[in-house]
């Protein structure tokens, strides 16, 4: 269930950045304004290419 949860930007009273490993935090453009969603988004987009 984490998972699908972490894939979908859903962390309930958290913030999905707190989640993710230190490589997937590099990825993220440093002054970036997304909110949960929006961070997996831009993660998962080079994989849908």
């Amino acid at each position: 269930m984490v998972v699908e949860d972490i894939l979908n930007g859903r962390v309930n009273g958290e913030d999905v950045i707190d989640f993710l490993p230190e490589q997937l935090k590099r990825l993220l453009p440093a002054n970036h304004a997304m909110d949960n969603k929006g961070m997996i988004t831009f993660l998962k987009e080079p994989l849908n290419n």
